[in-house]
């Protein structure tokens, strides 16, 4: 598992069920 940027750890209060798709879109627009 990889950390999530700027949303803290990997807890399970961080962790958020998407598609790959959706995840990878989340990430693009965030610009981490």
């Amino acid at each position: 598992m990889q950390t999530r940027c700027r949303l803290g750890n990997d807890s399970s209060e961080n962790l958020i069920m998407l598609c790959a798709r959706c995840h990878e879109s989340l990430h693009r627009n965030r610009l981490c």
